[in-house]
């Protein structure tokens, strides 16, 4: 539920860490894209990870269920298993673990920002 608001702030200040780029493609926008993207890569299936990046976004289980034309029941069945596998219980705690793997990842990698963490598996 965070998340646009981490987006938001990033992009205010992306001119201050930025000074050559206006335009919100500078090193921070692609280190937060490139961790982004690659979030759970090593450890979740790619449906799972495009549920962790819905959920990151803000969208509910009823809404991924819409998007993905899916059951609400399958999508809850997906969190689980992602929460398990990331050893976390709860959407706060997935914004969480996703905002101190960014703060650990190095800014040029493209890796998933969990091979920082004991959970990741490369």
């Amino acid at each position: 539920m965070a998340l646009p608001f981490v987006v938001s702030l990033a992009k205010r200040y992306w001119t201050v860490l930025t000074p050559e780029r206006t335009d919100g493609t500078g090193r921070l926008a692609a280190h937060l894209d490139a961790a982004f993207n690659a979030f759970g890569s090593t450890i979740l299936s790619p449906r799972e990870g495009e549920i962790v990046h819905m959920i990151l976004r803000g969208h509910s289980s009823k809404a991924i269920a819409r998007a993905f034309d899916n059951s609400p029941e399958t999508i809850k069945v997906h969190r689980r298993r992602v929460y398990t596998k990331l050893q976390i219980a709860s959407q706060g705690e997935l914004l969480s673990l996703f905002l101190s793997a960014l703060s650990a990842a190095p800014p040029s990698s493209t890796k998933d920002p969990l091979v920082h963490f004991n959970i990741a598996q490369e």
